[in-house]
């Protein structure tokens, strides 16, 4: 034989050899892989096994939350009114400590002094409030205005008021404060 037949039939004695490995490793993995799977689907069949449920206990479950929701709604009415007492609390309300004198002093013109704290206890804040003022002489009206009170913050500090409004004639008789947003109405009478 020649040397190059030699070297031939080793090379395809090697390649056999390597091909029979590959096949018995081929076969050894899918072996593996079989069990692996009957493994996992003894598994799935156990889970299923302890946590499966006929169809009625689903619907008993079903029954059961439905139940517990219905408990826990409240009726359009009810609703309404929590959700109003909501706003209620959310809304800017304003209230005070105010005072409101006629005062007359001799040479000068009369006028109304308000003055006092002015606090919202509501939530939100309070965007541009509003005092009115009107003012009576027995039955006839003598003035009818507002004060601009400015920005006040929901559940804050009190904010100042100190005004005069100036007017002609005769004392006064009433005089009444009431306020915008709501919480301020006040009446004085002499």
């Amino acid at each position: 034989m020649t040397e190059k037949k030699v070297v031939s039939r080793n090379i395809a004695v090697g390649l056999g050899v390597i091909c029979i490995a590959l096949a018995a490793g081929l076969a050894w993995d899918r072996a593996n892989y079989i069990s692996i799977i009957n493994s996992k689907d003894v598994e799935y069949q156990n889970y299923i096994l302890t946590h499966g449920h006929s169809d009625g206990e689903y619907d008993s479950l079903q029954s059961t939350y439905a139940s517990y929701l219905a408990g826990q709604h409240h009726t359009d009415a009810e609703y309404d009114a929590l959700l109003s007492q909501y706003k209620a609390l959310k809304e800017p309300k304003l209230v005070g400590t105010l005072n409101a004198e006629d005062v007359r002093p001799e040479l000068e013109t009369p006028s109304l002094h308000i003055y006092g704290n002015i606090v919202n206890v509501g939530k939100d804040d309070a965007d541009m409030p509003v005092l009115y003022v009107e003012a009576f002489q027995g039955p006839d009206l003598v003035f009818n205005t507002s004060i601009g009170v400015g920005y006040i913050f929901g559940r804050s500090f009190a904010y100042y008021v100190d005004q005069r409004i100036s007017y002609v004639g005769r004392p006064l008789t009433t005089w009444r404060i009431w306020s915008q947003p709501p919480g301020i109405d006040w009446s004085w009478t002499t």
